[in-house]
């Protein structure tokens, strides 16, 4: 399956692609060096309590925290060690809600697999789920994120995922009752620039209807450039034409009969698409502990 991907992502097209990752940011902002001495002081916080997959974790991490603080040293010591603090209780494995499926849609937050560029992809419709609290959907998604970033550190190159994902907005059923709400988006901004910087690749907003540009214009001032740079705006009439730049055949295939279905609970094409990429932690929150990813 792998295989096939990185086969799809040779056929990707080389002309612009608004869809392709994005340059990273300036090689001074994460250069060796700047990696070695953020690593250097990781490995001496064992001392400091850390623990070895704490510090594990905040190595693999580094890079990005050093292009989201623009190579400044302690600045980037500073936000990996907040995010440490904050995933010790942020990160709850008991909060993930299950699979989405005809009777479980409590959050429709869906990882679907790779795009062609090897980045997990996540599709979400706001009238598809059926919660609506704010703490709770951020528990749902961040614990989601957690296992869909589990391969980027496997040993096996062909197995690993990308280090940014793709998320998928379908606007669909989206009304004035979503829009008056911002508060979700505001803690969604805060948490992803905070503790997960430099993770999000492309935001794909499909039809958003004018309303939306309510809750986007409230957002904006909390956005930084390069990140307005990643949303991605398609219509209903070029959906499938864009999204072929972007996402493998059988991906592609689901989320066009998805946008065919009443935008309401429980109402998407199932099976979901095959992920051979990650596994989701078991439906016992007992065993889900032990299934975090660990990087390298």
């Amino acid at each position: 399956m792998a295989a096939a991907v990185l086969a799809h992502r040779e056929e990707a097209p080389e002309a612009e692609n608004k869809f392709r990752p994005a340059a990273a940011a300036s090689a001074t902002h994460d250069s060796p060096a700047a990696i070695a001495t953020v690593r250097e002081w990781i490995d001496e916080r064992g001392g400091d309590g850390w623990s070895a997959e704490e510090r594990s974790w905040a190595r693999g991490a580094a890079p990005r925290f050093l292009r989201a603080h623009r190579g400044e040293l302690d600045s980037a010591k500073a936000g990996i060690g907040r995010t440490v603090e904050w995933r010790r209780t942020g990160i709850k494995p008991d909060s993930w809600a299950g699979r989405y499926s005809e009777e479980n849609h409590k959050f429709c937050f869906i990882p679907l697999g790779l795009d062609l560029f090897r980045r997990p992809v996540v599709y979400g419709c706001p009238a598809r789920a059926s919660c609506s609290d704010v703490d709770s959907t951020i528990d749902h998604v961040v614990m989601d994120l957690e296992y869909a970033f589990a391969n980027e550190f496997a040993p096996d190159p062909e197995e690993r995922c990308a280090g940014q994902w793709v998320w998928i907005v379908d606007f669909h059923g989206f009304g004035l009752a979503h829009a008056t709400n911002p508060s979700l988006g505001r803690r969604f901004v805060s948490v992803f620039d905070q503790h997960c910087p430099e993770r999000l690749g492309c935001l794909v907003l499909l039809d958003p209807p004018f309303v939306f540009s309510m809750l986007l214009g409230a957002l904006r001032p909390f956005l930084d450039p390069a990140t307005a740079q990643k949303i991605v705006t398609v219509s209903s009439s070029d959906t499938e034409a864009e999204l072929r730049a972007v996402l493998p055949e059988d991906m592609l295939g689901w989320v066009l009969e998805a946008l065919r279905r009443e935008p309401s609970p429980g109402s998407l094409p199932f099976p979901l698409p095959s992920s051979a990429y990650w596994s989701h932690p078991a439906e016992d929150a007992s065993e889900s502990s032990e299934k975090l990813p660990v990087a390298e």
